[in-house]
């Protein structure tokens, strides 16, 4: 049994209480609360996990040479045929 916090008026309440002895918020009303509450959570992780993704993308990027890895590889020998005189 864990303790959370009451998605209408914010005091601590049961895990398994069906009714908030605080507001009186009870039933179907307070479940649909909390899984509105756990929904948006959910949604928030994500956000922050595609945040720390892209940016370990963007560091990867500039760390790796930036333009560089987007251009085409020259041929082996390339360099060695047409050397800039």
């Amino acid at each position: 049994m864990a303790i959370t916090h009451c998605p209408e008026c914010g005091e601590k309440l049961s895990s398994h209480a069906s009714q908030c002895p605080h507001c009186g918020i009870g039933g179907d009303r307070l479940q649909g609360k909390r899984r509105e509450a756990a929904s948006t959570q959910s949604f928030a992780n994500l956000v922050v996990l595609g945040m720390v993704l892209g940016g370990m993308a963007l560091i990867f990027y500039f760390c790796m040479g930036g333009k560089e890895l987007l251009s085409p590889p020259t041929p082996l020998g390339y360099e060695l045929l047409y050397e800039k005189k």
